[in-house]
């Protein structure tokens, strides 16, 4: 008897020991296939713009390509579900906004929970939002907007990517600091709404900058205010938002890469470090700055407790505004 329990023991730990070296095996070769990089947005989104940016240097310093591919719905919750149920290969990852912690805030039913059923792997960038009007539209100035709607409550219409993302959220915080009621048109994507703003069927928009500066260069749109706290050397001329009738006012969306849940630490080291080298370089730094989007990168942790604050945050606001999904 005690002859066949050494015998399990051994087959035990040589399984063991064989599964423990097969798996660093795969982690040292990783990745040895083309990587799915999934946009929990529609095509057009600033998310898209910078996650196209981001990916064509990632897919250099990591030896194989990234595949972007658009999941948009739902404000972006389609995208992340999809993700979160995804193996945890490291052969599908999530390059997402803060709209990914946002949707739980205002108690949306979803089949993920954000922070257990990701892996945060790295912080990409961020970037403050403009507050833009139509072309056509009366209003010159965040302050004369302001006072309109004050006169006049959920008469003017805003757009927003969807119910619980980072620019519905925004605009209500926006509202809120401004002492203002605006009424919500959700889209399926931010670019879904342009032609509803553009053609005057919107009155306002609270839209990263990225997004933003290029309808204002066709003048389609006209830009009101900036939401970070210094004006943007893009766009001297615009005022802050605190600056234009909202004082102390400050909004900025950050963009980071995650993975499913109980990604092996090794690939989201490797992740992580080549992404730290890649936003080091000049050629992107830049790049991403001519579209007002700043780098910042960090580790795991760091992006880990930015999501964890942000949704303590926004529950806040929403508990504030009585924003709810049933």
């Amino acid at each position: 008897m005690k002859f066949y329990t050494s015998l399990l023991v051994a087959l035990i730990l040589s399984i063991n020991i064989f599964s423990t070296s097969a798996a660093a095996e795969s982690i040292n070769d990783w990745p040895s296939k083309p990587i799915r990089m999934v946009l929990p947005y529609a095509p057009g989104s600033s998310t898209d713009m910078v996650a196209r940016m981001v990916a064509q240097h990632l897919a250099g310093r990591l030896g194989q390509s990234i595949v972007i591919e658009n999941r948009g719905g739902a404000g972006g919750d389609i995208g992340v579900d999809f993700v979160a149920k995804a193996p945890p290969d490291g052969y599908t990852l999530i390059f997402t906004s803060d709209s990914v912690i946002t949707t739980t805030a205002v108690g949306k039913k979803l089949r993920f929970d954000p922070l257990k059923d990701l892996t945060p792997i790295g912080q990409v960038a961020t970037a403050p939002f403009m507050v833009l009007v139509p072309s056509t539209s009366p209003f010159s100035t965040l302050q004369e907007l302001i006072d309109y709607a004050k006169q006049h409550p959920n008469e003017l219409s805003y757009g927003t990517s969807g119910i619980g993302t980072i620019t519905h959220l925004g605009t209500e915080l926006f509202s809120s600091r401004a002492g203002i009621e605006l009424m919500h048109i959700p889209y399926k994507g931010v670019a879904d709404a342009y032609p509803d703003l553009i053609a005057g069927r919107l009155n306002v928009m609270v839209t990263a900058i990225a997004a933003g500066l290029s309808q204002a260069a066709n003048g389609k749109v006209k830009p009101v205010a900036i939401t970070s706290s210094d004006r943007s050397s893009l766009i001297p001329e615009l005022p802050t938002a605190s600056e234009a009738g909202v004082p102390g006012f400050k909004l900025e969306a950050w963009w980071g890469i995650l993975g499913p849940s109980k990604l092996p630490t090794p690939i989201v080291n490797k992740i992580n470090t080549e992404l730290s080298s890649v936003l080091s370089l000049p050629e992107l730094r830049n790049a991403l700055s001519r579209e007002g989007v700043k780098v910042q990168s960090g580790e795991p942790k760091v992006l880990e407790n930015l999501m964890r604050k942000g949704l303590a945050d926004w529950k806040e606001l929403a508990k504030e505004r009585d924003i709810k999904i049933d």
